[in-house]
């Protein structure tokens, strides 16, 4: 992120790098700026330090981070965004406090999820607005595994409506690119848990995946709704 104080306020940019290792030099996107009045960005400076806390998926052009918002007599707050880093257009999904750790995609880019900074974490599809699980627990650390269907937050692993099990308060994670295996480090210690049956078909199929990446381009720019994608993706996965 970029700061530059002023008496009124603090104006906040988001900054995008993008660069191919040892094959030139990093190429700066301006995402969005907002001014941050003088006492929230002092209160909640270390909070908004941390930056946009981008997130992409495994096979997408499309990427998911955090912008701060400090109406008038209200409390700041993040929106969730999406953009494509294709043709840089952008849409809102969501609205999460200031402590949340960001949202995480699916390999896939067909699930999202995120903490909103309260004590509830939100499994979504972002594209069609649905909704599919609600979790009872702040999200922080949060980790999405490639298929979807497994996540670790809060020192715990979470698995579909199976109870969550504690592994490690504090502890961070990631998965395997299968998400059959999750590595969690806490202090000076490293757990392997392994035993997780993962999804078939994290990814899409390479026709399946051109299909999909066309609508969701037509729902960033607005050519189509919620219920729209909804239904081509029915169409497409069944044909």
């Amino acid at each position: 992120m970029r700061v530059k104080s002023y008496k009124f306020g603090t104006n906040y940019k988001s900054i995008l790098y993008r660069w191919k290792p040892g094959r030139g030099l990093p190429v700066l996107t301006e995402l969005r700026d907002s001014t941050l009045r003088p006492p929230s960005f002092l209160k909640w400076q270390a909070l908004f330090e941390r930056g946009p806390m981008l997130s992409t998926g495994l096979s997408t052009g499309f990427i998911a981070y955090l912008h701060p918002v400090d109406p008038p007599l209200f409390t700041p707050y993040y929106k969730i965004i999406i953009r494509d880093i294709v043709t840089n257009l952008e849409i809102d999904i969501a609205n999460a406090g200031l402590t949340t750790s960001g949202a995480k995609f699916s390999a896939d880019g067909e699930k999202l999820i995120y903490g909103d900074g309260n004590g509830s974490m939100f499994l979504l599809n972002p594209w069609n607005n649905e909704q599919l699980k609600t979790i009872l627990s702040y999200g922080e650390s949060l980790t999405l595994s490639p298929d979807g269907a497994s996540w670790f937050a809060d020192g715990a692993v979470f698995n579909g409506d199976r109870p969550a099990v504690l592994i490690a308060p504090e502890g961070e994670a990631a998965f395997s690119t299968d998400s059959s295996l999750l590595f969690v480090s806490s202090g000076t210690k490293l757990y392997l848990i392994s035993g997780i049956t993962p999804l078939d078909g994290a990814l899409f199929a390479p026709k399946v995946a051109e299909k999909v990446a066309k609508l969701r381009s037509m729902r960033i720019q607005g050519l189509i709704t919620a219920s729209d994608y909804k239904a081509s993706m029915e169409r497409i996965l069944k044909p």
